[in-house]
């Protein structure tokens, strides 16, 4: 797959610098962009217009559903997959629950190799704006 953008929002140095070695051994070409929080997630979709972004829930300054909510709005016809990562927990608390809509899957903590493999596949394989190699 060429050409494949992928938004990495999460605060915690090591979640992201372990899933970005992991997006890297699944697509050795991925062009991997970073944020430390929600608001620089919302400033780096649309600077970068990412195919797909992992976004942690809880981060300073706009959490993950805050920044989740404004790339919705901020969206034109085509939906970017917004992956949760976060604890499972997290997932199944009510917090989360009515921001589902907002939210497309979920990734659970820790980060396993096969996990991201799966995920990626499953919404890289859904996109059809993405030049297939």
């Amino acid at each position: 797959m060429n050409n494949v953008k992928i938004l990495i929002a999460e605060d915690d140095d090591l979640s992201r610098i372990l899933l970005k070695v992991l997006l890297l051994k699944w697509i050795p070409e991925v062009k991997v962009n970073e944020a430390f929080n929600g608001k620089e997630a919302v400033e780096q979709f649309l600077k970068e217009k990412p195919d797909i972004i992992f976004m942690d829930i809880n981060m300073p300054i706009m959490n993950g559903l805050m920044a989740a909510r404004e790339i919705r709005q901020l969206e034109n016809k085509i939906r970017v997959p917004i992956i949760s990562i976060s604890a499972y927990e997290a997932w199944n608390t009510d917090q989360i629950s009515p921001s589902r809509s907002l939210i497309d899957d979920f990734l659970p903590k820790p980060l396993l190799k096969e996990a991201v493999g799966e995920i990626l596949m499953k919404w890289l394989i859904a996109n059809p704006s993405l030049e297939k190699a």
